[in-house]
């Protein structure tokens, strides 16, 4: 695989990530498509997931630095969810994981609330390149499947 197509590859899944109507699946698939090789589709499925994380890490600092309050319902909210992960820190890093690798609840919900609920970054950063990748390999494997089916 060129370098240029990785690049771009995983510039457009930062993009991606940052502006939810950009699909970053259909990023890794037009990617996808042309590669011939186990180690491209590797190469790509990684440079995809690199992307997304980025993307993603980069919400993830701009929700927990934000200055301005919100309403005071949403500080609620948001109170009562801290005391929740708090409480029960596995069932956060598993909603994230759920939402990394299934998109239920989408991720770039899940990205905004972990950066204002303060969630250790490193925990963070783990749990959404884990499910990133199983998401993107699952997702780059669909092509290859069909066309082993209907060969």
């Amino acid at each position: 695989m060129t370098a240029p197509l990785l690049l771009s590859s995983f510039a457009l899944a930062v993009v991606s990530a940052i502006v939810p109507w950009v699909n970053g699946e259909l990023v890794l698939l037009s990617f996808v498509a042309p590669a011939t090789s186990t180690p491209d589709l590797s190469q790509i499925v990684i440079a995809v997931t690199a992307g997304q994380v980025s993307g993603k890490s980069a919400l993830y600092w701009l929700a927990r630095r934000a200055r301005r309050l919100p309403p005071p319902k949403v500080a609620a909210a948001i109170d009562r969810w801290r005391d929740r992960i708090a409480r029960r820190p596995l069932s956060g890093l598993a909603t994230m994981f759920a939402s990394a690798t299934f998109g239920v609840p989408p991720l770039y919900l899940t990205t905004l609330a972990a950066g204002s609920l303060m969630v250790e970054f490193g925990a963070f950063l783990a749990v959404i390149v884990c499910g990133r990748l199983l998401h993107f390999v699952a997702i780059a494997l669909v092509p290859r499947l069909v066309v082993h089916m209907f060969a």
